[in-house]
């Protein structure tokens, strides 16, 4: 993003050899999630520009996904990526949550593996009796960058290698099985935002 300077922004002003000045800078308070990496500038006697670099990083309320594996005894993974307007998510701040009856039952990150973005998610489930045992599973991400939820997420799984025609097929409705992998590293699962 650039951020282009305001026509106040330019001062001018003198300072001592081997003496210093404190810059105060002001945010609004509105501003947008988002990263910030600003470079000024300032200029000495000999005319060399001096850069003095400003970043800044502006985070929203990370949603209060949380779940205790200690108090459940079977648990399924999915490997996967994140795909949102056709692009990784890639940073590690947001979140992907598995959820079961609306109690969170999963949360996960994107983590670099071979350099690529992936998230390695278990999901764990009631022991008494398989209470949860094909039980449907939702998700929902929160992208950190944007600070938005998406509350209605698809996941797509990869299919057999000798089907030709698609080679990833919906998980509707993904049922929650014990002791399962969906997904892999080298063909993981791919959630993406659904249409509602």
């Amino acid at each position: 993003m650039e951020v282009r300077p305001r026509a106040n922004w330019h001062r001018s002003g003198e300072l001592a050899p081997i003496s210093s000045k404190t810059l105060r800078f002001r945010v609004d308070p509105l501003v947008r999630v988002g990263n910030y990496d600003l470079t000024l500038r300032l200029q000495g006697n000999d005319e060399i520009l001096e850069p003095l670099r400003v970043v800044m990083k502006v985070s929203g309320e990370e949603p209060n996904w949380n779940v205790n594996p200690t108090l459940y005894e079977h648990q399924m993974t999915i490997i996967g990526q994140v795909q949102l307007g056709g692009f990784l998510l890639e940073s590690a701040d947001s979140r992907v949550a598995a959820f079961i009856n609306g109690e969170c039952r999963g949360v996960a990150s994107p983590e670099k593996v071979y350099d690529v973005p992936y998230v390695t998610m278990t999901i764990y489930g009631d022991s008494y009796d398989y209470a949860d045992k094909n039980k449907p599973i939702t998700f929902r991400i929160w992208d950190a960058s944007t600070d938005i939820i998406y509350p209605d997420v698809e996941l797509l799984a990869p299919q057999p290698l000798v089907l030709r025609s698609s080679t990833y097929a919906p998980v509707s409705p993904c049922l929650f099985v014990p002791d399962t992998l969906i997904g892999d590293y080298h063909r993981p699962a791919i959630w993406i935002k659904g249409n509602k």
